[in-house]
């Protein structure tokens, strides 16, 4: 296991997405970036989470542009 705070584990999973070149992989890290802000959230790790609608924002931004879908992340996970 990883002795990275959540914070700084956060924005690097945030990072990795954004760095992210195929669209397939950029989909499953964005989910592995939600899923581990939820998981922060559900142990009680909230200061870590400070940055996370800032983070989750940049994340949207970027799959629009890599999609091409104006609907956004949400509406192509079917979260809407």
């Amino acid at each position: 296991m990883s002795n990275t705070n959540p914070a700084t584990r956060l924005r690097n999973l945030q990072q990795q997405a954004l760095a992210e070149s195929r669209f397939d992989a950029l989909v499953a890290r964005i989910a592995a970036f939600r899923a581990y802000a939820l998981a922060l959230r559900d142990t009680g790790v909230t200061d870590a989470l400070d940055a996370f609608d800032t983070l989750d924002a940049e994340l949207i931004e970027h799959f629009q542009a890599a999609s091409g879908s104006p609907e956004g992340l949400d509406a192509f996970l079917d979260l809407e």
